[in-house]
Order: structure tokens, then sequence, then C-alpha cells
């Protein structure tokens, strides 16, 4: 029990960090809207569809693993062990792979 106390102690303490990290992507050229909010969870819409695949196999080239969701946007759900950097490490990640992308 104490351990899934943690846990969940440590999901709230990182939803605004992951939606602190992934806000800056909206104002990507490709990004049509990110989301997030409860839970340590976060999307990320593009304008294009066609084009997550890409965005897809980029991000994973750069080490983060993300699927699409609804057939428009990238979903983010990293583990409740995760740190800030890695977080940080996330967002700069992805932000290179919509880059690579455009």
């Amino acid at each position: 029990q104490l351990h899934r106390c943690f846990l969940a102690f440590g999901q709230r303490q990182l939803e605004p960090l992951l939606a602190a990290t992934l806000a800056p992507l909206a104002e990507h050229p490709l990004v049509k809207e990110v989301r997030s909010g409860l839970g340590l969870l976060g999307a990320v819409e593009l304008h294009d569809p066609t084009k997550l695949a890409a965005v897809v196999a980029a991000a994973r080239d750069r080490g983060v693993l993300t699927r699409v969701i609804r057939g428009v946007a990238l979903q983010f759900s990293p583990p409740f062990v995760v740190t800030e950097d890695e977080l940080a490490q996330i967002g700069a990640a992805v932000a290179v792979a919509l880059d690579a992308v455009a």
C-alpha cells in the first residue's frame, strides 16, 4: 500500500512538469493542439495526421516512445518513476522530431 501511495503522490507532482514540457510544442507549425492535465498523460495533435507515423519514428530514433491515438495525435504517458530531467529530454527530443518531419 505504501508503495502505491508513493507512486500516486509522485504522479501528482509530475503532472505540471509534463504539462510544462509539452506546452512549448504548441508553437511548432506542425502542432494543432497540446493537451495535458489529470494524470501523467499528454497528447500533441498535428494539423496533418498523415505526418504522425513519421513523427513517431523520428521520436523513437531519439529515444522517445509514443503512439498515435484517435488517428490525430501523439500520446505521451511516461512511467511514474520518470525524472524531471527525463521529462525535459522527452520535450527536447519531440521538438527535434517535429523539426525533422516539418
